[in-house]
């Protein structure tokens, strides 16, 4: 139950989402330049490590995304998690238990304290950059739940204002819940993207429908709602034409799977002028699978991660979070021209989740294994021939340039 509670906070909400180094949204490349001298680059990974009553997160400084063993003795830890984000040159470290951001700067290797930031007088039940969106250099939105954001500043670290969100009941007892704003959520155009769906407290209820508003950053009002007929829409990226693809996460494909609940899908908001509809479904693509995860990478390909029932061993008596956190999925590469979906042999069996990143002219994915005790960062810059680079501690997510 640790797991599962940790795994939908970080998968995914208690505590705080922490841990993994920086990166920018599930699907933003531009990591930010903070610390170290001229013409030297430094990255940042951080390593969630789930025990048996306690939670350790590991923030580690590396001089190059080669192979390598990391020195954990080397690390900043945390007790408990501790979220981490790169944003315009600076380290943000988010604290769940005093709902704190605290602002680092980085020189020669070493994160130095700066202004901190509490948000205790807001109600959050969680907190952690997985909640949070950086829209420009100096404004954040941070999801208060379904009820809204908390609107705060970067740059002068101080809180600016609200938004609530509408409220809708007519999906009784199911109840809204918003996708993860690190990977859910996009900006486009001086808008930001957010997806909310039903589901209960389970995670593996949904309704067909989700919806996606449409926030205006300059004024920081809700200007349009989207209504999205996939499923716990969890996750975004987005194409060279700023196309915009949301897909589910893993919890919504292990219930499609094992519960008969509806059928994972791609949901499409096209930059041009065409109305917004379901690109394609998951089984369409993956030969009946069930998926999540749809990340873009460039010219007309994508990856996403495809769960298999046949290898799960799934019976009438399997339970669905054991198919859904097992090591029961494979990564698969994806034709947008063609359509035509093709398993990653170079990525063994694994859990499903995956956060991507484009740094040094590098796609880098970290893959957990099954049981989330480890990570393996691939270089999938050409999915078709993927290459483990090194491997982290526990769960890592994020992975940030300085």
């Amino acid at each position: 139950m640790k797991l599962r509670h940790a795994l939908r906070s970080s998968l995914m909400g208690v505590a705080l989402f922490a841990l993994a180094g920086l990166l920018a949204c599930a699907d933003n490349s531009d990591a930010a330049a903070a610390g170290g001298a001229a013409g030297e680059s430094s990255y940042i990974i951080a390593s969630l490590l789930f025990g048996a009553d306690t939670t350790t997160t590991y923030v580690s400084i590396l001089n190059s995304l080669g192979a390598q063993t990391i020195d954990y003795a080397q690390a900043r830890e945390f007790s408990g998690a501790a979220d981490v984000w790169v944003h315009e040159g600076s380290v943000f470290i988010a604290d769940a238990e005093s709902l704190t951001i605290t602002k680092f700067s980085l020189a020669d290797g070493q994160l130095t304290e700066g202004a901190k930031l509490g948000f205790s007088a807001y109600g959050l039940t969680s907190f952690g950059f997985y909640l949070n969106a950086f829209v420009a250099a100096d404004k954040a939105y941070l999801l208060n739940g379904a009820a809204g954001y908390v609107v705060w500043n970067p740059q002068s670290m101080e809180i600016t204002g609200t938004i609530e969100f509408p409220s809708n009941d007519e999906h009784a007892p199911l109840h809204l819940f918003p996708g993860y704003a690190d990977r859910a959520s996009q900006v486009r155009d001086g808008k930001l993207y957010q997806p909310l769906y039903w589901t209960d407290d389970t995670y593996f209820q949904y309704d067909v429908d989700s919806v996606i508003l449409v926030v205006d950053i300059a004024t920081d009002q809700i200007s349009s709602v989207i209504t999205a007929p996939c499923p716990g829409l969890d996750f975004v990226t987005t194409d060279e034409s700023h196309n915009l693809y949301f897909s589910s996460w893993v919890y919504a494909a292990g219930a499609a799977l094992v519960l008969q609940q509806p059928t994972t899908c791609v949901f499409e908001i096209p930059a041009g002028p065409a109305e917004p509809s379901v690109a394609f479904t998951f089984p369409e693509i993956a030969g009946g699978r069930q998926g999540a995860a749809f990340r873009y990478l460039r010219s007309g390909w994508a990856v996403f991660s495809a769960l298999d029932g046949e290898h799960a061993g799934l019976d009438a008596s399997s339970q669905v979070s054991d198919i859904a956190f097992g090591s029961n999925w494979r990564f698969w590469s994806f034709d947008l021209a063609s359509g035509a979906g093709t398993v990653i042999d170079g990525i063994p069996w694994n859990a499903g989740g995956q956060y991507t990143f484009d740094i040094d002219q590098k796609t880098l994915m970290l893959v957990p294994d099954g049981s989330y005790t480890s990570t393996v960062v691939y270089d999938i810059t050409n999915a078709s021939a993927p290459v483990p680079v090194f491997s982290t501690k526990g769960w890592s997510t994020r992975l940030f340039k300085l």
